[in-house]
């Protein structure tokens, strides 16, 4: 739990901590508890009430978040820091990316690359694919870019139709 400086009394939030190598990070957990309901030794709520329950099932199932973490960033042999694993954990290390973002992010480096490894007639085909792209996007989902865990499959087989039918 985390007392703020201006504390009186009522719920505090409960916060987890995470060590790598000396180095501490703490975490939102979202959920807040009465003082004196806090079992420091457990890292738990103590009592039998439903909310109880729930906060601490929470917590459970959080702490198992952590634990699969940790082993598949050993698995990974990347260097483990505590910022890195509390961005994994809250997933600001991968903020949604977007297909359109990433489609502009690509035709900015080709355009670096024109002349050296690319044509300009090469940049401008990247581009068009781009504005196909961004119109399917409008025309199917009525959205101006989507997350690209939404291109599965099902969406390369529409766009290809779309493209196919439209284009």
């Amino acid at each position: 739990m985390k007392k703020r400086s201006n504390y009186l009394k009522g719920k505090l939030p409960i916060y987890m901590r995470v060590t790598v190598d000396g180095k501490r990070v703490e975490i939102a957990t979202k959920r807040e508890c009465e003082p004196a309901k806090w079992n420091s030794s457990a890292g738990r709520v103590s009592g039998n009430k439903e909310e109880v329950r729930s906060t601490n099932s929470y917590l459970d199932v959080l702490q198992s978040k952590v634990y699969e973490l940790h082993r598949k960033l050993i698995a990974s042999e990347i260097t483990i820091t505590a910022e890195l694993f509390k961005n994994k954990l809250v997933n600001n290390d991968e903020q949604k990316k977007m297909i359109l973002e990433i489609f502009e992010k690509h035709n900015r480096d080709m355009a670096c690359l024109v002349g050296s490894e690319y044509s300009k007639v090469t940049l401008v085909r990247y581009k068009t694919s781009l504005e196909h792209t961004r119109n399917f996007i409008k025309w199917k989902y009525n959205l101006s870019d989507l997350s690209i865990q939404s291109l599965d499959y099902d969406f390369i087989a529409q766009y290809e139709f779309w493209l196919k039918s439209q284009k």
